[in-house]
């Protein structure tokens, strides 16, 4: 489901909080007068200040902090997965899970899948054990919905928001998952959403290209409401772990699970060389293609598989509680 006038929660302008007032196919700020279109009944809230950072750069070699790209890139990867025969179950792009004697955290449904099985599966060991019953949760760098529309089938959330870069991706979600999930396009630096908001936040192999990832952390713990928690996997640097670790703490957050999983994320790696068929979809686009193949994908041979191999980077899941 798209959002709408009746949607179950309130968004506001994401430059300054203040309340949004509808009006045709644009939301109006009623503070500062900030205008965002809408399209198909999906907000498009991102801020000027997006559209000014498609040429900002990182020190961070393993970063890749052109937004505009990244927005780019998902919305290629969105229509091209729509043109072929997997659209209706092309709901996840994550690197998968694959046991091995590692301390296995997933619930048994989770275990138990057909599509997307390997996806599936990580996404039950980054949830565990907590119940999502009831809860006020959003997925930030949702990208096609498989995550929230997978939780739904498992528990019965309060609410459930989806928010990504890539209209596209938003566009696929408000066709295929119809109950009870809202979709809206907008950037993870600069959410668009009141202060304590949510008390589950999901955020899986998103971050890494964010350019101000400090910015990110303190939206998500502002609209996380206190005792909430922030479900949260990726790549990280082994270099940046304790820095990381330790903003963390400084802007209140308690580490309650760190777990490293690359081993298992490798193993699922090595398995899913049929990923490159992404890569193939984008034979003409030759600077998407080489980014796919080198990083996105981390396909065996590629240099985001090298890094996570030799130990450079690793895979952590948190769970960090406000």
């Amino acid at each position: 489901m798209l959002f709408t006038k009746t949607s179950p929660i309130q968004i506001v302008c994401p430059s300054c909080l203040g309340r949004l007032k509808p009006k045709n196919d644009v939301l109006s700020c009623s503070e500062c007068q900030t205008c965002y279109k809408t399209m198909g009944n999906v907000p498009i809230m991102l801020v000027e200040k997006f559209i000014n950072s498609q040429n900002e750069k990182t020190s961070n070699d393993f970063q890749l902090t052109d937004k505009t790209f990244m927005q780019e890139l998902y919305n290629t990867i969105s229509i091209q997965l729509n043109s072929s025969v997997v659209a209706p179950i092309a709901q996840f792009i994550n690197y998968g899970y694959v046991a091995n004697d590692s301390t296995q955290y997933s619930q048994p449904f989770f275990n138990n899948q057909v599509f997307n099985k390997k996806s599936i599966k990580l996404l039950g060991e980054a949830i565990g054990a907590i119940d999502l019953n009831g809860k006020r949760i959003i997925d930030v760098g949702c990208g096609r919905g498989g995550a929230l529309n997978t939780i739904h089938k498992y528990y019965k959330p309060q609410i459930s928001v989806g928010l990504d870069i890539s209209y596209e991706n938003v566009k696929y979600c408000g066709r295929t998952h119809k109950d009870r999930l809202f979709f809206l396009v907008g950037d993870a630096e600069n959410l668009p959403f009141l202060d304590n908001s949510f008390d589950v936040i999901i955020n899986m192999e998103s971050s890494l290209n964010y350019p101000d990832l400090e910015k990110f952390y303190t939206e998500a713990y502002r609209i996380l409401n206190t005792g909430g928690l922030f479900i949260y996997t990726d790549s990280v640097p082994t270099s940046e772990i304790m820095y990381r670790e330790s903003f963390l703490k400084n802007l209140g957050f308690r580490i309650m699970r760190n777990t490293d999983a690359t081993s298992n994320i490798l193993l699922s790696l090595e398995e899913s060389s049929n990923r490159s068929f992404l890569a193939d979809k984008l034979r003409n686009n030759s600077e998407q293609r080489l980014y796919l193949n080198e990083d996105f994908l981390a396909l065996p041979g590629g240099e985001k598989y090298r890094l996570l191999k030799e130990g450079v980077l690793l895979y952590k899941i948190y769970h960090l509680r406000k």
